[in-house]
Parts: C-alpha cells; sequence; structure tokens
C-alpha cells in the first residue's frame, strides 16, 4: 500500500547526487509507518525540505526482496536483518504494551504481571507479520493462549476485537498512543517486571553509495524520538 507518492519518482538519488537532494524510497511495515512517520516527517522535511519520500508499506521479507531488486532503496522494520549485502542503524526500542477490554479485571491497573496473564486468550496478527511471532514467543513464556482461529489483519481490527471482549493483545506503543486514547472500550496496561519490546531500525544494501546519508538519516530520526516520543527508548 503506498502511503505517499512523488511525480519524480524516476529521479533515483542512488544513481548519483546528494540523497537528502532527491527520492528517497521507503519500505515500511504496516505496524510501524501510520505511526511513527508522523512524527518524523514534519522535523526531516524542515530539516531537508528538498528531499522526497515514495514509501511503500508491505511484509518484511517482501519488502527485502524489493530492496534487493533496486526497487526499494532503505526499510525500517525489526532489527536483526540477516545477510552479509545489509547495513543497518538501530533507531529505538518499542515496548509492546498490554491492551484489554475496559471490563476487565486488569483494566485500570496500570500494570499486570506475567502470572495474571497466564491462561488468557491473546489475539494477534495473521500469518506473515513478524509481530505475530513475537506474541506467540511471548505466549509462550507467559502461558497464555495464542488465538490462532481469530487473527486479526490490522492493529485496528485487533483493538476493535478486544474492544468486543475477543481477547487480550499485545499492540506496539507507538499504535497505542496514536489509537488507543480515543477507544473507552480498551485499556492499556504494561507488563511487569519486563516489558517486551522490539528493536526497529534503518535498513539498506551495503553496496548503496548512500551509506553516509543514511546514518545521518538515522541520526535525525533518533533526535526526533528523544524529543517528541517518550513511549520509545532511543537506540545508543
Amino acid at each position: 500500500r503506498v502511503l505517499a507518492e512523488v511525480d519524480d519518482l524516476v529521479q533515483v538519488a542512488r544513481h548519483g547526487g546528494d540523497l537528502m537532494a532527491g527520492t528517497l524510497r521507503l519500505g515500511v511495515l504496516p505496524t510501524i509507518g501510520p505511526y511513527l512517520l508522523p512524527l518524523i516527517l514534519p522535523s526531516l522535511h524542515e530539516t531537508h525540505p528538498a528531499l522526497k519520500l515514495y514509501v511503500r508499506e508491505g511484509m518484511r521479507d517482501g519488502l527485502i526482496g524489493q530492496m534487493e531488486d533496486g526497487k526499494l532503496e532503505a526499510l525500517i522494520v525489526p532489527l536483526p536483518v540477516s545477510g552479509p549485502g545489509f547495513s543497518s542503524e538501530r533507531l529505538y526500542y518499542e515496548p509492546l504494551q498490554v491492551v484489554v477490554p475496559s471490563d476487565h479485571p486488569l483494566a485500570g491497573a496500570g500494570t499486570a504481571e506475567r502470572e495474571q496473564l497466564k491462561g488468557e486468550k491473546v489475539l494477534t496478527l495473521e500469518s506473515g507479520h513478524q509481530l505475530r511471532e513475537q506474541v506467540q514467543e511471548i505466549c509462550t513464556q507467559i502461558k497464555a493462549v495464542l488465538m490462532t482461529e481469530y487473527e486479526g489483519t490490522s492493529l485496528d481490527t485487533l483493538r476493535l476485537m478486544v474492544g468486543m471482549g475477543a481477547g487480550i493483545s499485545f499492540l506496539p506503543a507507538l499504535y497505542v498512543r496514536s489509537e488507543t486514547p480515543k477507544d473507552d472500550q480498551v485499556s492499556v496496561l504494561n507488563l511487569a517486571p519486563r516489558r517486551p519490546r522490539r528493536l526497529i531500525g534503518l535498513v539498506w544494501r551495503s553496496e548503496s553509495a548512500h551509506g553516509r546519508e543514511f546514518r545521518h538519516l538515522a541520526r535525525t530520526f533518533r533526535t526526533v524520538l528523544a524529543k517528541d516520543a517518550p513511549e520509545v527508548s532511543v537506540a545508543s
């Protein structure tokens, strides 16, 4: 799904010149892009007004394939991304928060101990999403039940199903920040004593001529997040 498209897409910056004054073709996951980019893009446009973005959403493996084929120049995805042909910069650690129905016994508690979630029915995304794999691991650790027969197609779908009492879910903190304040059917908790989290990074092909500019872009992202997104921890 294309979030933003520019008329001069054919002007591919990787063939030469300053990337920050050209077009960057960027791939993002649907669980990241809609909640991260609105925080980042205003500052990025202010500091680099000549930079144009073409942003495409997709599953991580598909995006990696498009980058290998030269259709995308960089990705914002969970790390690590294996393979000798990739370079990356860590951007931030994003907690996964527990979202429960507003009438759940833990609603309003602020935190949930792992033992309190034993046996809970957990809703997650359909196969192919990396977040699903992480939630599956969490369920194994806390002895919760992953509801594979009711898989969501989006984070919004999961939130709505939670609000209707179909189960609980683990959702990324930037999504929670963006979407749950306007939904009085759900309540947000932090898992104690240690919150699960995912590491998000900027990835590009090692052979790219714009490695220095990608690293500069990553520093810009971290600076903005440190100032405007207290829900995440900026990577060092």
